[in-house]
């Protein structure tokens, strides 16, 4: 299949059958508590899932984690994709730097955001820019063909989260980053609205 790379005046040629699986063993250091509903395990079980249906063949980082998911083989794998951390100058895309810096100082506090269901520890602020990443990893994956979709899994999740505070869960909105990175790093879309 071949795509024009949106604005970027170059093709794109895609394999139907490649698909990215952006994650990190690290995103499980973000602590939340054991009855919390957005645990570590969310990350533990899906590792878990694609590796017992054979998408993805490094090996599974946490092998102590029980748990039976009922999966056979699939014929096909995804391709494995390495996130990286976001940068403030990438988060700002959305949220202000005061944002940023209060998210930070919470987390070095082990304090709770946004009216008590977002808890986090000290790790949460670095897991939070790396959560970001992987979705800024699978967006650039696509936009330069080595892939044709993404799967990013990742933790403290982002889509709850507005540009003025954290919000369900999420520390910052990492869909709403991604998107405007991608606008602005593709020179997608016409007539931009800078507007959350």
């Amino acid at each position: 299949m071949t795509c024009r790379g949106g604005g970027t005046g170059r093709t794109i040629v895609y394999n139907q059958d490649m698909v990215g699986f952006v994650s990190s063993h690290r995103l499980i250091e973000h602590e939340t508590g054991p009855r919390h509903p957005e645990r570590p395990d969310r990350i533990r079980a899906i590792h878990r899932a694609v590796r017992e249906a054979g998408f993805v063949r490094s090996p599974d980082p946490f092998p102590d984690f029980r748990v039976d998911m009922g999966i056979s083989p699939q014929p096909n794998s995804l391709v494995e994709i390495t996130p990286f951390p976001a940068g403030d100058e990438v988060i700002r895309l959305i949220h202000p730097q005061e944002i940023i810096d209060r998210v930070k100082h919470v987390c070095d506090l082990s304090g709770v955001l946004d009216q008590g269901d977002t808890p986090t520890c000290p790790q949460s602020f670095d897991i939070a820019r790396l959560s970001v990443g992987c979705g800024l990893a699978a967006g650039d994956a696509v936009m330069h063909g080595q892939v044709r979709r993404a799967f990013a899994t990742c933790r403290p999740p982002g889509h709850h989260a507005e540009p003025d505070r954290p919000m369900g869960f999420c520390l910052f909105s990492n869909i709403a980053i991604v998107a405007r990175y991608l606008q602005d790093k593709y020179q997608l879309g016409k007539n931009r609205d800078r507007r959350f």
